[in-house]
């Protein structure tokens, strides 16, 4: 649950790129984000840092999980971020 959805402000779309982002950390590390992602985002990055290459997906997983919403990618920036990142793979 994004830290705005605890303090029950008005929802957006940041919401949900912030589920997304614990999504794809649990599609990375096959842990439930509760057990995941840290209260401090710097804890998080090192946790995801040791499973994929730095620079890359720990990247866009951490720009999603960013505990303020404005500094969260808009779903293009997101979708364009996630392409690149794929095709790096081939």
């Amino acid at each position: 649950m994004a830290p705005e959805q605890i303090q029950y402000a008005v929802p957006s779309i940041k919401e949900d790129v912030y589920s997304l982002g614990a999504l794809l950390c649990f599609i990375l590390t096959g842990k439930q984000p509760l057990d995941f992602i840290e209260a401090q985002p710097q804890k998080t990055r090192l946790k995801l840092q040791g499973l994929a290459e730095p620079g890359k997906f720990s990247n866009i997983i951490m720009k999603c999980l960013d505990p303020q919403r404005e500094k969260r990618p808009a779903v293009k920036e997101l979708r364009e971020h996630l392409l690149d990142y794929y095709c790096s793979l081939n």
